[in-house]
């Protein structure tokens, strides 16, 4: 029979794990490095067309009310 695996060996074991996830993650990001900046800069464009539209939008909605009522 085999020896039970020792405490040093389950703590390296997960150690080992949880390198190689983070590795992982890294190569997945850097590999969609471009598509991911794509979206945040579209993103931000989003937010600050949304923002301007909220400050915007009882303006404008006010004016047409104006000519319609």
């Amino acid at each position: 029979m085999s020896a039970p695996p020792t405490l040093s060996d389950a703590i390296t074991a997960v150690i080992n794990a949880i390198v190689t996830i983070i590795q992982e993650v890294a190569n997945t990001v850097s590999a969609n490095a471009s598509v991911i900046a794509t979206v945040l800069v579209i993103g931000g464009l989003g937010l600050a067309l949304f923002g301007l539209f909220r400050r915007i939008a009882p303006s404008v909605t006010g004016f047409f009310r104006g000519l319609f009522a």
